[in-house]
């Protein structure tokens, strides 16, 4: 059906503009469709659910000559440079200032429908503190999702996928166990859980074989919160902590208090009476 409704659209596109578009075909999350038991999307790091399609259409030749398929590991985050590039004739000329510090670490996407044998990501992560309110939550499932998709090179030299897992409740829902943070505690069962799958194995690619017990598993666990991130994972530092530019701190606090508010108040539901009361519950979060 999907498929019916874009052939329709592109039949229907002026032609005298066609060879001054490029088409972007992509999605914001996959569909689970019952694999693995599940319905919908989120909360996992399922292949299912986080990966997207991605087409790209470039009928007049104004970005890129080549076609295909690229089988470089990317992800979504590096969709924004490559579009605001190509709205700068194909360059990098506006990579500058904030713009060079939030966009200058991110795969050259452009460059890779360029260049076949451009370089991927070595790596990418999918991460999700995506809020359910409690009362929908009844399974207690872990909402603290980190997955870790990485490019590794076998003994043959040939590269091949793994995905790392890391599921974590942060507050535990075991009765006597207080709120302390547990997310270095892997060991933990009742707020942590593992999952690893290689690729190289048909049981890893279908994402049912999960081998979190292996010593390549444990491993890369070790890795990733075994120690302090900036040390021992710069790439996560970089990709999910680093700061943003000065300009952008104070909305990125404002928004943050937002969500700590909403948070609180959707498993405390209250009816707001005034403005002044909004105020003050918004300070409080802010504070949080």
């Amino acid at each position: 059906m999907v498929d019916g409704h874009i052939g329709t659209f592109m039949s229907q596109y002026p032609a005298d503009l066609l060879n001054d578009t490029i088409f972007i075909f992509t999605s914001d999350h996959g569909e689970y469709g019952s694999s693995h038991g599940l319905q919908g999307k989120g909360a996992s790091i399922y292949e299912e659910g986080i990966l997207v399609p991605f087409v790209v259409y470039d009928p007049g030749h104004r970005m890129f000559n080549s076609s295909g398929t690229r089988n470089q590991l990317c992800s979504s985050v590096d969709l924004l440079p490559m579009i605001v590039s190509m709205g700068h004739g194909g360059t990098k000329d506006w990579m500058t200032g904030d713009y060079g510090q939030l966009y200058g670490n991110r795969c050259d996407l452009l460059n890779i429908l360029r260049n076949p044998n451009a370089s991927g990501r070595d790596y990418a992560f999918h991460t999700t503190d995506e809020f359910v309110p409690e009362a929908a939550n009844y399974l207690k499932t872990p909402l603290h999702v980190i997955g870790q998709i990485s490019m590794q090179k076998g003994t043959d030299n040939n590269l091949y996928k793994q995905k790392l897992g890391v599921y974590t409740t942060w507050k535990p829902y075991v009765e006597g166990q207080t709120q302390a943070t547990v997310l270095n505690d892997p060991n933990n069962p009742h707020v942590t859980e593992v999952e690893f799958y290689d690729y190289r194995t048909p049981g890893g690619a279908k994402e049912t074989d999960n081998t979190s017990t292996s010593p390549e598993a444990r491993a890369a666990l070790q890795l990733l919160m075994g120690s302090p991130i900036d040390e021992i994972l710069p790439q996560l530092a970089s990709e999910l902590q680093r700061p943003l530019p000065a300009t952008y701190q104070s909305a990125q606090a404002a928004s943050y208090a937002a969500l700590r508010w909403y948070e609180i108040n959707a498993n405390n539901p209250v009816i707001l009476t005034s403005a002044e009361e909004n105020e003050e519950r918004l300070a409080k979060a802010w504070a949080l």
